[in-house]
């Protein structure tokens, strides 16, 4: 696995075109249509992708389903993937660092029942606008970084906000939190770099959980930005 994610990284600057496995690989297999969409996995694993794309686009792009029976996505496995556009996670339920770093346009996509996004998962994503994270408990550390056409977020199942995961989604307006309390780096900046200049709205069980909130996770220089209202 490290020998082919070290292999993958060299050309993570070049334009990828296409992979080829070979039949008598006794550690990878190809899994797809054809060489141009597809995933790689071990041939002991089926619950893991491992890194498939180049800058280009060129392999597994445009709306994505990954396939049942997978739970993790590999660390960098769609980096700077230009071309993927949605992407519905089936049955995933971890995504590894840096998996969608840098995909441009990418616009949507159904987490379904993942519950732990690692580190810079969808950093600058800036067209990432639909995303269910109701399921989500660990989001990592700048997991959605300049995802600027992000424009609400569903907190009600995490425990843990990685420092600065939201920093720059210069549009998040709306933020929906429960009762439980929530694990933040005291120094986490991303709440100071979110929302339009106008107030963002923090939908939260009651006044005593919004303050909370806005006490423990939001710097007190921006906490005036956000206004409370009961969410059942």
């Amino acid at each position: 696995m490290v020998w082919l994610q070290l292999v993958i990284t060299l050309f993570l600057n070049a334009h990828l075109e296409e992979i080829h496995v070979d039949s008598s690989n006794e550690i990878y297999k190809f899994v797809g249509t054809d060489s141009h969409n597809g995933f790689i996995q071990r041939q002991s694993d089926n619950a893991t992708l491992s890194p498939v794309c180049g800058t280009s686009g060129g392999i597994a792009c445009g709306n994505i389903v990954i396939p049942a029976g997978v739970t993790t996505i590999g660390d960098y496995a769609f980096y700077e993937c230009a071309g993927v556009t949605t992407v519905d996670f089936t049955s995933v339920t971890t995504i590894g660092i840096n998996a969608f770093y840098e995909c441009i346009r990418m616009t949507g996509t159904n987490l379904r029942n993942v519950t732990t996004i690692s580190t810079g998962v969808f950093y600058q994503c800036a067209g990432l606008t639909g995303v269910n994270l109701h399921n989500v408990t660990t989001f990592g550390t700048m997991s959605f970084y300049g995802c600027a056409g992000l424009f609400e977020a569903d907190l009600r199942s995490a425990t843990t906000l990685g420092l600065d995961w939201n920093m720059n989604c210069s549009n998040l307006s709306s933020v929906i939190i429960g009762s439980q309390t929530y694990d933040s780096s005291a120094d986490n900046d991303g709440w100071g770099n979110v929302g339009p200049s106008t107030d963002c709205i923090l939908y939260a069980p009651n006044s005593t959980v919004a303050n909370a909130f806005k006490t423990n996770v939001i710097l007190p220089a921006y906490a005036d930005k956000w206004t409370y209202q009961e969410i059942q």
